[in-house]
């Protein structure tokens, strides 16, 4: 029995009656009826809003938290209504307008006022918009489980940023835990891992990275202690937060005030506020001159044969493991 590709004709009829679904054979004397090539391009059609509002909303949601639907798989009638329709049809009218490119729409959102806004909570917004809906503030978002494990690589100076590739396959560890694969002296981008379903990268999974077997519409965001617990005590991170101090120590040198100050710029991409600087200073300080038994703790938690052995190296990379537990590190603000 072959079965035979339609759209409900409701759907698929302009206003004036014209049919907006019609297969035909992509070539004469072709053996394919056009069917799917008719379904792609009837979804695809500018005068279609639905599919570029599904996209622009999955953009909008990326960028915000939320989309402007909160029911991302469902824009019927059991769905969430829009906060903002009007502005969700501007930007999918813009969407097709820009010929379909995702990059001018990020960039549209990336400059309007609405993404600019501080997340800084006020009583007038709290009162008026408690829950956010009308985008009153920046909302905070976490990073994702890839961007963050990317974001230790990057600030170790150990990311590697090639494209392009097979796949790297992940590590288990004698400890249970699971890392992703290195390549050489390097950590290849979190897209590059290999994904298998049994052994899921220790610190993506803590951070809900979804599970290969359901098939997931939105991300979960859990807030558990687990994921404190990990960036605190894993050897990799840590081994990542003495790499992050060897590097700050290569680019500012043994001076501590030009340490903190290089440290915040490569971790959250800012000079440090006064207060942050001074008690930056007085943390390497105090962790210098601990005395050997809290010296003694550090150094064997280290990787051997690097600067991080003396105390000023493990003052270093303990102020740097500090900085990548921080939540500004955690969270987009």
């Amino acid at each position: 029995m072959q079965l035979k590709l339609a759209i409900l004709s409701v759907l698929a009829r302009r206003p004036d009656g014209r049919a907006t679904f019609e297969p035909r054979p992509p070539w004469p004397e072709a053996r394919k009826t056009g069917r799917r090539l008719a379904l792609a391009r009837w979804l695809t059609r500018p005068d279609n809003p639905l599919t570029t509002r599904v996209m622009v909303n999955r953009i909008w949601k990326y960028h915000f938290g939320q989309g402007i639907v909160k029911s991302l798989g469902n824009f019927g009638k059991m769905g969430s209504r829009p906060t903002h329709p009007e502005l969700l049809d501007w930007l999918s009218n813009e969407f097709v307008r820009q010929g379909w490119r995702i990059k001018p729409l990020h960039r549209l959102i990336l400059t309007s006022r609405a993404f600019r806004q501080s997340s800084v909570v006020s009583a007038a917004p709290i009162e008026g918009d408690p829950e956010n809906a009308l985008l009153s503030r920046m909302p905070l978002r976490r990073l994702e489980a890839e961007a963050l494990w990317d974001s230790c690589l990057l600030v170790a100076g150990c990311l590697d940023e090639t494209p392009f590739g097979p796949p790297v396959p992940v590590q288990v560890r004698g400890d249970g835990l699971v890392t992703p694969g290195q390549n050489g002296n390097a950590w290849r981008r979190s897209i590059y891992g290999q994904q298998l379903r049994k052994e899921v990268p220790t610190l993506m999974e803590l951070f809900d990275l979804p599970q290969m077997n359901p098939n997931c519409l939105e991300r979960s965001e859990s807030i558990v202690a687990p994921q404190a617990l990990h960036l605190m005590n894993d050897g990799v991170v840590r081994a990542l937060a003495a790499r992050f101090a060897q590097r700050v120590r290569r680019e500012a040198g043994p001076d501590p005030e030009r340490q903190v100050q290089r440290a915040y710029a490569i971790a959250f991409a800012r000079s440090p506020l006064e207060t942050e600087q001074q008690l930056g200073v007085e943390l390497l300080e105090k962790i210098s001159n601990v005395g050997d038994r809290r010296t003694g703790a550090t150094v064997a938690s280290a990787p051997a044969g690097n600067e991080t052995s003396s105390e000023d190296g493990v003052a270093l990379s303990t102020f740097c493991h500090l900085l990548m537990n921080s939540a500004e590190f955690l969270y987009i603000d």
